[in-house]
């Protein structure tokens, strides 16, 4: 049953009645889920951001309705509650007054979530479609009437896919590092290999496992310390490169990734082999020698959860929140929520504004600020990448992983947009995988050829942000061989050194 939750800043409040998993009508109408109303006509064309500026560190407004897992897709932001709550589409076109457009009276815990375009995996489960069926995907292609994936999209198994629940395996995706090793194109039989990471690297309590490319990592939760990275280049067998132990803590299921560098937080500043501080910054550039490079303050950096813009860094919890300039290692911006307070979650920024989104057991709320007096046109650059540029002798199993520190306009992010190619050939069939954690892996479909030069290129003005800013056209070259077929790339434009 569907309920009627108008916020203090949403002038217009609209729920839809669901039945048999499909929403009726929903692009002609919005039936109102509270007895009694009537049916109002809505446009159900996304508003997406606004062009109007404020000056830095603004409040634009507040209401009374949080996420804990948080998307910008298609123009609407998504907030989804946690359990006893629900899940909220609205238009911040007007970011004075957000509007919201559509209610699903459950929510449910997580931190990430990955898409696939338009299809969505939404962690832990995703309340419109349960937690018993086998498929856990939802299509977001229409914000205001999202449905179940029911059809694979190219060789990616979301329609029925053969592993089902949990779909975390897409954190990892193709293969999913358990107990045993397995291919979740496949199934949970027969098993790949009865490698354990966990045990090879004693973290057996419940580390989060995602990839970028051909490493694993392994990066602490509430119950395991630490952090350790692996090459699987032969997904087969995992080759341990690193392992730090001792008080490296991040809070809950959740991983932050910026350039080469993992971020790790706790949420006070007892994190760290020195106990003093709240976020570790790890450099992960040579993964056979992850070093500490530096610590950042709570005060300078407070919450538990980061997320970025370019060399910019947001998080926040309660009455503070910053922008931080990791390049300066300096704060940029203080935003102050009003009234008191913004809750314990994240800080996304979406073009010029800053979402602050919070879902609690207590109750929700979220805040827009404008973090900058200008629009946001700057253009999104890949700030890392794997294979290096020129690299030899990879493996055919190679995934492709850039790191790309912006909220992108996730359908923009496809095998159109980022190819991959043999050198003087043509595109190769891939699934790409966008993240909440800012990587974005390039998967083949098939085993890459022998002995053979590729080309990772991304198009001109395909690859987009929120705010409509797209990637300048780049390249790079790696070989499954011991040499390259064509002269090096020259790295321009959107890559950084």
């Amino acid at each position: 049953m569907h309920t009627c939750i108008e916020p203090a800043a949403a002038a217009v409040t609209t729920a839809y009645v669901r039945a048999r998993r499909t929403w009726a009508s929903a692009w002609v109408l919005a039936v109102a889920a509270c007895v009694g109303a009537s049916l109002a006509p809505r446009d159900v064309s996304a508003q997406g951001l606004p062009s109007q500026t404020w000056p830095a560190g603004t409040q634009l407004s507040m209401w009374n309705h949080g996420g804990r897992i948080t998307t910008f897709h298609r123009g609407y932001l998504y907030l989804g509650g946690t359990e006893g709550q629900g899940t909220w589409t609205y238009s911040i076109a007007n970011p004075q007054s957000p509007q919201l457009v559509r209610t699903f009276a459950t929510g449910v815990n997580g931190h990430a979530w990955a898409k696939v375009g338009d299809v969505w995996w939404r962690q832990y489960w995703i309340p419109e479609v349960g937690d018993s069926t086998p498929r856990p995907f939802q299509n977001l292609s229409n914000m205001l009437a999202p449905t179940q994936q029911a059809a694979n999209v190219g060789s990616f198994p979301s329609g029925n896919p053969p592993l089902g629940w949990p779909g975390n395996w897409i954190d990892t995706y193709p293969y999913h590092f358990g107990d045993n090793i397995v291919d979740a194109r496949v199934g949970w039989w027969p098993h790949v290999s009865n490698v354990s990471v966990r045990q090879v690297a004693n973290m057996t309590t419940g580390p989060n496992q995602w990839r970028l490319g051909n490493l694993l990592f392994l990066t602490p939760s509430d119950s395991q310390d630490g952090v350790a990275v692996f090459d699987i280049a032969n997904p087969a067998a995992p080759v341990l490169l690193d392992r730090l132990t001792g008080n490296y803590r991040q809070y809950t299921n959740a991983w932050q990734v910026w350039r080469h560098y993992l971020l790790l937080m706790f949420g006070d500043n007892t994190n760290g082999p020195q106990g003093n501080a709240n976020t570790l910054v790890i450099d992960f550039s040579d993964p056979s020698d992850l070093r500490l490079v530096f610590t950042i303050p709570y005060d300078d950096l407070p919450g538990r959860y980061v997320h970025f813009q370019d060399q910019y860094a947001f998080a926040g919890r309660f009455g503070r929140g910053t922008k931080y300039n990791l390049e300066t290692r300096q704060v940029a911006q203080v935003f102050t929520p009003s009234p008191c307070c913004a809750g314990d979650f994240q800080w996304i920024p979406l073009g010029h504004l800053l979402l602050a989104s919070s879902s609690e057991t207590d109750g929700s709320r979220s805040y827009l600020f404008s973090h900058q007096a200008g629009l946001d046109t700057t253009r999104p650059t890949v700030g890392y990448h794997l294979p290096r540029p020129n690299a030899l002798q990879q493996s055919r199993h190679t995934v492709i992983g850039l790191v790309i520190n912006e909220t992108l306009d996730s359908p923009t992010v496809n095998s159109q947009t980022i190819q991959l190619r043999p050198v003087g050939g043509a595109p190769v069939p891939t699934t790409v995988i966008h993240t909440s954690y800012n990587v974005v892996n390039i998967v083949p479909d098939t085993l890459l050829e022998p002995n053979t030069t590729y080309e990772v290129r991304l198009l001109q003005d395909g690859v987009r942000d929120v705010a409509g800013n797209g990637v300048a056209e780049s390249s790079f070259l790696f070989s499954t061989g011991a040499t390259l077929a064509a002269p090096a790339a020259v790295f321009a434009n959107g890559f950084e050194p």
